[in-house]
């Protein structure tokens, strides 16, 4: 049975990819996800104490896994004034361990 009644670009228009969505997106594809989100994540799943949270933005789940105790490293491709060290980091661009956070 087929329930797919959607043409070719329906799952990307839904997962609102750039080329594909009608409306206009947030520069740099900025969308902040709100703190709660962290604690519904570790009602299901079990974290590593060392976190590297690679699209940190302004802080918003770094600031709360900080909260709950968690080491936390976090980068950016664009610096909005929470990551150390400014912008830039790419974690698609680079294969980087823990120690070369610190």
């Amino acid at each position: 049975m087929n329930d797919w009644i959607g043409d070719t670009n329906s799952v990307m228009k839904m997962l609102a990819a750039s080329n594909h969505c009608e409306e206009e997106r947030a520069e740099h594809d900025y969308y902040a996800t709100e703190p709660k989100a962290i604690d519904c994540l570790l009602e299901k799943a079990k974290l590593d104490k060392n976190i590297w949270e690679v699209a940190a933005g302004e802080g918003h789940l770094s600031k709360r896994l900080i909260e709950l105790g968690y080491n936390v490293k976090s980068t950016d491709l664009v610096y909005r004034g929470f990551c150390a060290g400014g912008g830039g980091l790419s974690f698609m661009q680079r294969h980087m361990g823990w120690g070369y956070l610190n």
